[in-house]
């Protein structure tokens, strides 16, 4: 448990530090990839045995949340309604996990980016028409985030390999 911990905190804040650093810069119109939305959605598939997605969710809200411009609780509110989304979600399906990935990164990514959009519109008088923000700013993010996916899929999983103890362990 300990190790599973801090396997998800450390994957968390590397994501936080590769998005700040190098993701940051990437845009298409005004969307950028979301590193630690992508670190999260591949976690939750791998990870379920110790703490729900809504949780670890809540966990890389809080990351977003150390280096984030938003209001004060608005990247908690949209992670976790996505890990509550995600939570849903793997209580009914399991399997495949591709498809599942794709699935969490695109409600992920509108909830997420829809929230922030609320939380500037809310408390810092940010004014833009929601057509705007969808096609200037969600929908490019959802592009970027599916690019990044496969890539995102195979080292979080390495990750999770390592970090992670086996099934036949844990059960």
């Amino acid at each position: 448990m300990f190790r599973t911990f801090w396997g998800g905190v450390l994957l968390f804040v590397f994501a936080g530090v590769l998005q700040s650093g190098l993701f940051s810069g990437w845009r298409l119109l005004h969307g950028t990839p979301d590193a630690v939305l992508l670190a999260w959605a591949v976690w939750v598939l791998y990870e379920t045995r110790y703490a729900p997605p809504w949780a670890w969710a809540l966990l890389a809200g809080a990351v977003i949340e150390v280096y984030s411009a938003l209001p004060v609780g608005v990247p908690l509110l949209g992670y976790g309604l996505a890990g509550l989304v995600a939570h849903y979600v793997l209580q009914r399906i399991e399997e495949p996990r591709i498809p599942l990935l794709f699935l969490f990164l695109w409600i992920g990514t509108i909830l997420v980016q829809g929230s922030a959009f609320l939380g500037r519109w809310l408390f810092d008088d940010v004014t833009a028409s929601a057509q705007v923000v969808l096609t200037q700013i969600i929908l490019p993010s959802m592009l970027l985030n599916s690019l990044l996916a496969l890539p995102f899929y195979a080292i979080v999983g390495e990750w999770a390999d390592w970090t992670l103890p086996p099934r036949e362990l844990a059960a």
